[in-house]
C-alpha cells in the first residue's frame, strides 16, 4: 500500500496538473454578455472536473436557465440547495447519518432551522421526515412553508396538493389557497380553488336558514361588526384610523377578535373575544348580537374564520383589508376594492360583488417616528435600488425585468430585504436567478430580518423601490412611501397585479407607473441616469402621500359608513330581505315570495312561479334577479316569445348594473358612440362580450355608422350564443355597405343558427354570385404537364399556418408527406410571421398585401397543381383569389367543410363518417371523401398525465363542454338539462374565454334553469393555456358534445387528454364532424337525443366502468385513424393524385 502510494506520489510531481480550461469568473462574464450557450458549455466542463463544486453547480443551473432549459435548471439548483444545506448542518454539528434515518431527529432539526429563517436547511431537513408515514403530515406542512419562504411557489402548491390528497383539512386548503396567490396567475388560480373550498367545506355543513330581526327605523346606529383573529401591525396601519373616525351616533361596533380586549383600547367599541370557539358558536353570538353588516378583515389567512361567515350571521357579509381575492362564499355579499384595481373580467374571479370604495382601499397611519434621511445616492454616486418584498412576489417575469435594469446600469445596486435573506441558500439561488438573466450577482445586496431601528436604517440604503408583479407590494410600499422612497411599479394586467397602480393613482403620482416590463425597466434606467431626479423624489414623495387620500382618515370613514348604509338599503329592499319587528313576540316571517318563485321552477310548477315573479316584477322592474328568474318560468311554462323578451329585460339591467359597477360610465355610452365605442372595445379585448355587445349597441347611429361598428355589434352577439341576432346585423352591414367581408361573416354566423346547413348553402351561392359573379377567371390556358405520376405541386392558402389552432391539423400532414410525391407552396398573410421551421418541406409566400386578382396571378406563376383553401369564411380567408381560378383543381378543406358557394372550387373534403342523406345539393362542389376522418390531429407534447375519473374522489359527476357558446344550441340545453335532472347531484361545466362575462353566464344559467336545473348546477371557467388548459381536463367526468353545431377542435383535446366525449349522430352532414373524431369509439356515439341522454345516464352510472374507459380513451384515440397523420396523407396524396388525372383525362 505504502509502495503505491509513493509511486502515485511521483507519478503526481512527473506529471503537473493540466491548467483549468476555463474559471468560474469566465462562465460569469459570458453570461453578463449573453452568450448563454457558451456559458452552458463551459459550465459543462467545469461540473466535470468538480461535480459537487456548490459554486459551480449554481452557475451552471444560471447558464441552463439563460438558454431556456428550465428542467435541467432547476435540477442543478435543487441539487446546489442540497449540497449547501448538508455543509449547513454539518457546520452546526448535525448528525447527518442519524438525519437520513430518523424522521422524528429530522423534523426536529427542521424546525430548528426554520425558526432560524434558514430555510433552505429546513426544507432538506422536512425532506428526509417525510420518510416516516406516520410523520409524513408533520414534516410536509413545514416543507412546504420552507418552501414558500424561499420563493418555490409551484413547490409549495405542489406539497399543500399532496398533503391535501392525503388528509383533507379546511385550515390546510386555506394555506393552499395563500400560496395560490404568488403564482404568475394567481388571480385566477385563487379563483377556481377558492370555489373548491367552498364545494369542499361549505356545502357540507348542516344548513341553519338565516332570519334576520333588522329594524327598519331610520333612527337607530347601524351595527357593524368587524371579524379578525389578530390585530397585526397591519391592522394599526389601516384598521385603527377607521375605528377612531367611526361615527359611533350613527354606527356601532363590535370587534370579534382572538386577541384579548385590552389590545384594543377605542372608547365606544365592544370587543369580544372569539378564541377557541367553533365557528357555529361565533355565528350565533354575531346573529344574537343582530349585526347588520359583518366585516371579514382576513379571509382565508391563517388562522382566519371563512366558515363562520359561510353560516350567514347577518344580513350583509363584506370583505374587506387582508383579503381583496374572492373567499368564494355565496354567503359573502361583496368584497371592497378601490379606483383602478380592477379590469374587463375581474368579476368573473369572484362569487361577491365587487363594491369600488373609492380612490383608496384603505386609509394609512404611518409609522410613528418613521424618518425620512437624504437619498443615499448623493454620497454613493450611483442609484440604490430596494425591495422589502417576501420572495415569493418575486416571480420569474420580476426577477427578469429588475435583472435587465442591473445588467444595463452596472453602476447600480439592489438590496433584497427579508428576514428569510439571511439563508445563504436563498441568496446563492436568488443571485443564479439575476445571473441567468446577464445581470451580476455582485449588485445585489441582502438584508434580513431587523426590527426598531435597525428596520428604519434599512431604508437609508434605499434611493428608489421597486415594486414585484403580477404580485405586488402593499404594506411595504406603504412603507417606503411614508419615509418618502419613491416606489416604482407596474401597471398589471389583473386587480391584485394593479394594487401599485391603485397606490401611485392615489398619491398623484403617476409618473412612476410603467404600462410593459420594458416600460419599467425604462423608467428605472432613467431614474438611475438622473439623480438629482431621485433626489427631488425623496424631498416630495412623502408630501404626495399626506395629501393624497390615504391620509384623509375622516373622509375615507365617511366614504366607508355610506356604503354600510347603501349595502343594506340595498338588501332591505331585495326580493330576499327578511325583516321582522325587533320585539320578542314578533309574529313568524312569511316565507319569501321570491324563494318561493324559484323553488316553483325547479319544482316543476312555472304557471305559479310566472303568477309570483310578475309581483315581483311590478315590485322591483330593475332587478335582473327577478327577470331572469321569469324568464326561466315563463321557458319551462312554454311560452318561448314571452321568456325571450324577459330575458332580454334581464341581460339588459344586469348590463348596466356591472359596468356601473365597473365604473364605466353608462348614461355616456348612450349618449356619446365614440366613448360607448371605447367602452365596448376595451370590454370585447377582455372577453366581456355581453357587455360590450351594449357598448357596441349604443355605439351604433345612424350619424356615425360604420361597417366596423355593425361588425363589433355582429361578433358581440355571435359569441353570446344570439346568433340570429348575429346574422341580422352582418346581413345589414353587407347590404348598406356593398361589403363582401361582412357578407363572409354573416355565412359564418349561418353555423349557429336554426336549419343552418341550408341557409348557409343558399348564402354561400348568394354570396359567390354578388360578390365574384363578375369576376373574370384566369385564362385556362394551363401549362401544367398533364401526368399524375410526377411530383405534384400543391399549394395551400390561409392567413396563418403556424400560429393558429391550424397548426397542430396541418403540421402531421406536412411533416408525413412524401417530398418525392409532391411539392408543398404555402401562401399566408405575412411569411415573416410563420415559425418557418415547421414549413421547411415547403415553400412560403406572402401574399397579404395583394388583392385577390394580383395573387391569383402570383400563384399562377408557380404552376400550382392543386390549390387548397384551409381557411373559409373566416376573417382573414382569401376565397376571392379562388374566383379567379389560378390552379387547375381547387379544393376547401380543414376550416370549411361546407361549401364556398364558387363554381371555380372543385371538390370539398369530407370524411366517410359525414355522409348524410341529401349532402351533395347543398355543394357547388364535388365532394371528395378521404377515409374514416377528414384531418388527422397531433396531440399536444405538453398534455399532462393521465388521471383517475374525478367523481371517485369527490363523489359528484362532472359533465363538461369546453366549446364556443354560440354552439351550444336550445335543443342541446334542453337535453343536457335532462341528463342534469337524471343525475341531481351532478354539475355541468362550461369552459370558454367568453364565459369571462358574468352577464353571459348568468344568462346560460337561467336557460338550464327553465327545464329545472338549479343555476348553482351549471359552473364555468375561462380562457387557459399550457398546463392550466391541460388540468382543467382533469375535472371532467364525461365531455358533452353540443348538436347540431359539434365540437370539432375541443373533440380532440378532450379524448387526446383521456376524456370521454359523447357526441350525436346529426341529420346533417356538419352535424357529425364529432362522429369522425370518435370514430373508434362506437359506444360514444348515440343516434338520437333519447340515445344521447340514455347513454350519458349509462355512462355515469357506475362510476369503476367510467374510470375504466377513460383509462382506455387515450390510448384507444392514439391508435385510431385520427392521430394516424401518416395514412391520412398517403390517402391524401392518393385524392390529389386521382383528382389530378381526372383533370388531365378530360383535357
Amino acid at each position: 500500500m505504502f509502495a503505491d502510494l509513493a509511486t502515485m506520489r511521483r507519478l503526481a510531481r512527473k506529471t503537473p496538473p493540466a491548467a483549468p480550461v476555463v474559471t468560474l469568473d469566465q462562465v460569469r462574464a459570458l453570461l453578463r454578455k449573453g452568450d448563454a450557450k457558451s456559458a452552458v458549455a463551459k459550465s459543462a466542463d467545469l461540473l466535470k472536473a468538480s461535480p459537487k463544486d456548490i459554486e459551480v453547480l449554481w452557475l451552471r443551473a444560471a447558464a441552463l436557465a439563460a438558454t431556456g432549459d428550465s428542467f435541467e435548471s432547476a435540477r442543478l439548483r435543487t441539487r446546489a440547495g442540497e449540497l449547501q444545506a448538508e455543509q449547513i448542518m454539518i457546520a452546526a454539528g448535525v448528525d447527518m447519518p442519524r438525519l437520513r434515518s430518523d424522521s422524528a431527529y429530522a423534523i426536529a432539526v427542521g424546525r430548528n432551522f426554520y425558526n432560524r429563517w434558514n430555510m433552505g436547511a429546513a426544507s432538506l431537513a422536512m425532506t428526509y421526515g417525510a420518510n416516516d408515514p406516520a410523520r409524513r403530515l408533520e414534516a410536509q406542512f413545514v416543507l412546504a412553508q420552507a418552501q414558500h419562504y424561499m420563493g418555490r411557489v409551484a413547490d409549495s402548491e405542489t406539497t399543500f396538493r399532496a398533503m391535501m390528497a392525503a388528509k383533507p383539512e379546511e385550515a390546510l386548503h386555506g394555506y393552499l389557497l395563500y400560496a395560490l396567490f404568488f403564482r404568475n396567475d394567481g388571480g385566477r388560480a385563487h379563483a377556481e380553488e377558492v370555489r373548491e373550498w367552498s364545494k369542499r367545506w361549505v356545502d357540507t355543513l348542516p344548513p341553519k336558514p338565516p332570519v334576520f330581526h333588522v329594524e327598519r327605523r331610520s333612527d337607530r346606529p347601524l351595527r357593524i361588526g368587524y371579524l379578525t383573529p389578530t390585530y397585526s401591525n397591519q391592522l394599526r396601519h389601516f384598521l385603527m384610523p377607521v375605528l377612531e373616525r367611526h361615527d359611533q351616533s350613527r354606527f356601532e361596533i363590535t370587534m370579534y377578535v382572538d386577541v384579548a380586549e385590552k389590545e384594543l383600547q377605542v372608547p365606544g367599541i365592544k370587543v369580544k373575544s372569539i378564541r377557541d370557539q367553533v365557528h357555529r358558536a361565533t355565528a350565533d353570538m354575531i346573529r344574537a348580537d343582530k349585526i347588520d353588516i359583518l366585516v371579514d378583515l382576513h379571509g382565508h389567512f391563517r388562522l382566519g374564520r371563512p366558515t363562520t361567515v359561510a353560516q350567514k350571521p347577518a344580513p350583509v357579509q363584506v370583505s374587506w383589508m387582508d383579503y381583496t381575492h374572492s373567499v368564494g362564499l355565496e354567503a359573502m355579499d361583496y368584497v371592497l376594492h378601490g379606483d383602478h384595481m380592477d379590469v374587463p373580467g375581474t368579476q368573473e374571479l369572484f362569487v361577491e360583488q365587487i363594491w369600488n370604495i373609492g380612490p383608496v382601499l384603505v386609509p394609512f397611519r404611518p409609522t410613528l417616528g418613521a424618518r425620512i434621511s437624504p437619498a443615499p445616492c448623493a454620497e454613493t454616486g450611483h442609484i440604490t435600488f430596494g425591495s422589502f418584498n417576501h420572495p415569493a412576489k418575486l416571480g420569474d417575469p420580476t426577477v427578469a425585468a429588475w435583472a435587465r435594469i442591473l445588467k444595463a446600469r452596472p453602476q447600480a445596486r439592489l438590496v433584497l430585504k427579508y428576514s428569510v435573506f439571511d439563508d445563504p441558500i436563498l441568496q446563492a439561488e436568488t443571485r443564479a436567478r439575476f445571473a441567468a438573466h446577464g445581470a451580476d450577482p455582485d449588485q445585489l445586496l441582502f438584508r434580513g430580518h431587523s426590527t426598531g431601528d435597525a428596520y428604519e436604517r434599512a431604508f437609508d440604503e434605499i434611493d428608489v423601490a421597486l415594486d414585484p408583479s403580477p404580485v405586488t407590494g402593499g404594506t411595504t410600499t406603504m412603507e417606503a412611501l411614508s419615509r418618502s422612497i419613491p416606489v416604482l411599479s407596474l401597471k398589471g394586467d389583473d386587480f391584485y397585479a394593479r394594487v401599485g397602480m391603485h397606490t401611485l393613482m392615489a398619491i398623484d403620482m403617476p409618473e412612476l407607473l410603467a404600462e410593459t416590463w420594458d416600460d419599467y425597466v425604462a423608467l428605472a434606467c432613467a431614474l438611475a441616469d438622473d439623480l438629482p431626479r431621485v433626489q427631488s423624489l425623496r424631498e416630495t414623495t412623502r408630501e404626495a402621500l399626506d395629501a393624497s387620500p390615504y391620509r384623509d382618515e375622516e373622509g375615507f370613514t365617511r366614504r366607508l359608513e355610506d356604503a354600510y348604509s347603501q349595502m343594506l338599503d340595498r338588501w332591505l329592499a331585495s326580493p330576499d330581505a327578511e325583516a321582522t319587528r325587533p320585539t320578542e313576540d314578533s309574529e313568524p316571517a312569511q316565507p319569501n315570495p321570491f324563494a318561493l318563485a324559484r323553488d316553483a321552477i325547479i319544482a316543476g310548477a312555472p304557471d305559479l312561479s310566472v303568477q309570483m315573479l310578475d309581483v315581483l316584477a311590478l315590485q322591483a322592474p330593475t332587478n335582473p334577479e327577478v327577470h331572469y328568474w321569469r324568464a326561466s318560468a315563463l321557458m319551462a311554462a312554454g311560452r318561448a316569445e314571452a321568456a325571450t323578451a324577459a330575458l332580454d329585460d334581464a341581460r339588459t339591467f344586469h348590463t348596466v348594473a356591472v359596468l356601473r359597477d365597473m365604473g364605466i360610465d353608462v348614461q355616456r355610452i348612450r349618449k356619446d358612440p365614440g366613448y360607448a365605442k371605447a367602452a365596448g372595445l376595451e370590454l370585447y379585448r377582455h372577453k366581456q362580450v355581453a357587455l360590450a355587445g351594449m357598448a357596441f349597441g349604443c355605439a351604433v347611429s345612424p350619424e356615425a355608422l360604420t361597417e366596423q361598428g355593425l361588425l363589433n355589434l355582429g361578433l358581440a352577439f355571435q359569441h353570446q350564443g344570439r346568433a340570429e341576432e348575429a346574422a341580422n346585423v352582418f346581413r345589414a352591414a353587407a347590404d348598406v355597405f356593398e361589403s363582401s367581408a361582412a357578407f363572409q361573416f354573416l355565412l359564418y354566423s349561418l353555423f349557429f343558427v336554426e336549419n343552418g346547413v341550408q341557409r348557409y348553402a343558399d348564402e354561400a351561392r348568394a354570396w359567390a354570385q354578388r360578390f365574384t359573379g363578375d369576376i373574370q377567371p384566369l385564362p385556362a390556358n394551363f401549362t401544367n404537364p398533364r401526368k399524375a405520376d410526377r411530383r405534384l405541386k400543391i399549394g395551400f392558402v390561409a392567413p396563418s399556418f403556424t400560429r393558429s389552432q391550424l397548426r397542430q391539423f396541418i403540421l402531421p400532414v406536412v411533416e408525413a408527406h412524401d417530398p418525392g410525391a409532391v411539392e408543398l407552396f404555402f401562401y399566408t398573410a405575412d411569411a415573416a410571421a410563420e415559425v418557418m421551421s415547421d414549413l421547411a418541406m415547403g415553400t412560403v409566400r406572402s401574399i397579404g398585401r395583394m388583392k385577390d386578382d394580383a395573387a391569383a396571378q402570383f400563384i399562377r406563376t408557380d404552376q400550382i397543381d392543386i390549390l387548397v383553401d384551409l381557411w373559409g369564411f373566416t376573417a382573414g380567408g382569401r376565397l376571392g383569389v379562388f374566383a379567379y381560378k389560378p390552379a387547375p383543381i381547387q379544393a376547401s378543406w380543414i376550416n370549411l367543410v361546407q361549401t364556398t358557394g364558387l363554381p371555380a372550387m372543385d371538390y370539398v373534403l369530407h370524411a366517410d363518417t359525414m355522409d348524410a342523406p341529401g349532402t351533395e345539393a347543398l355543394f357547388t362542389e364535388q365532394i371528395l371523401r378521404v377515409g374514416p376522418v377528414t384531418v388527422p390531429y397531433q396531440p399536444s407534447p405538453d398534455r399532462l398525465a393521465p388521471t383517475p375519473t374525478p367523481a371517485l374522489a369527490l363523489g359528484q359527476i362532472t359533465f363538461g363542454s369546453f366549446n364556443n357558446p354560440a354552439r351550444i344550441s336550445d335543443a342541446t340545453i334542453a337535453n343536457w338539462s335532462r341528463i342534469l335532472n337524471g343525475r341531481p347531484s351532478s354539475r355541468l361545466l362550461l369552459k370558454y374565454g367568453y364565459y369571462a362575462d358574468p352577464v353571459l353566464r348568468r344568462v346560460m344559467q337561467a336557460k338550464f334553469a327553465g327545464h329545472g336545473v338549479d343555476p348553482s348546477r351549471i359552473v364555468f371557467a375561462g380562457h387557459s393555456t399550457g398546463a392550466d388548459y391541460f388540468a382543467s381536463f382533469g375535472t371532467v367526468d364525461l365531455a358533452l358534445d353540443p348538436s347540431p353545431c359539434p365540437g370539432g377542435t375541443t373533440t380532440c383535446d378532450s379524448l387526446a387528454n383521456g376524456v370521454p366525449v359523447l357526441t350525436l349522430r346529426g341529420d346533417d352532414f356538419y352535424a357529425r364532424i364529432g362522429v369522425h373524431a370518435l370514430h373508434a369509439f362506437p359506444e360514444l356515439v348515440a343516434e338520437s337525443w333519447d340515445d344521447y341522454v340514455a347513454r350519458a345516464l349509462a355512462l355515469t352510472a357506475d362510476l369503476q366502468a367510467l374510470d375504466g374507459l377513460r383509462a382506455e380513451v387515450r390510448p384507444r384515440f392514439e391508435a385510431s385513424a385520427v392521430c394516424d397523420a401518416v395514412g391520412f396523407t398517403r390517402r391524401l396524396e392518393g385524392v390529389w393524385r386521382d383528382a389530378f388525372q381526372a383533370w388531365a383525362d378530360r383535357r
